[in-house]
Parts: structure tokens; sequence; C-alpha cells
């Protein structure tokens, strides 16, 4: 399993709208094949911590990277980018 862990911003007064539209990308996210888990919360200095499992590295390339993919084309949708920022993404291969 691929994890990655990514650390959201969210831009003053666009919480409302964050939260509405990441539920959508997430929503879309949760039901491709590949993604086995993704969850979201938000940490103590108020930003969105993002956890997805794929099954495998190639998938999260496929799914997140490929210039037309599934993950661009919702970001774009939905506009995400345009009310927070990503701030630090880890991600590795699943230990023991």
């Amino acid at each position: 399993m691929y994890i990655v862990v990514s650390r959201w911003e969210v831009h003053p007064g666009k919480e409302t709208e964050f939260e509405e539209m990441s539920a959508l990308v997430r929503g879309k996210l949760r039901s491709m094949p590949g993604i086995e888990f993704l969850h979201g919360f938000k940490n103590k200095q108020g930003q969105v911590v993002v956890t997805v499992c794929y099954t495998d590295e190639p998938a999260y390339h496929r799914l997140i990277h490929a210039e037309d993919g599934p993950f661009q084309r919702l970001m774009a949708e939905h506009r995400l980018e345009d009310v927070s920022s990503c701030v630090s993404s880890e991600r590795g291969e699943e230990i023991g």
C-alpha cells in the first residue's frame, strides 16, 4: 500500500467553501479504483490533514500525477486551489 499524507491551509474567510468543495472531491476520490482509504481532519494549527492510501505507487501516479488525470480534473472542476494551498506532502510505502 502506498500512503500519502498532505497538509492544506484554508485561505482566510474561505472555510465554508473549502468544506463544501473538499467534501465533493473526497467523495469522488473515494470511489476511484486504486484508492483504499481517504480521510481528513483539522489539526490544532487549523490545517486540514488528509491521509490517502492507494493500492500501490503506480495507482497513486496514475490518479494524481497524470496531466489530465482524475485528481487534476477534480481540482480544476471544484477550484480547491482557489480556497486553499497545499503546505506539505509526505508519501511512501506502508511498512510491516
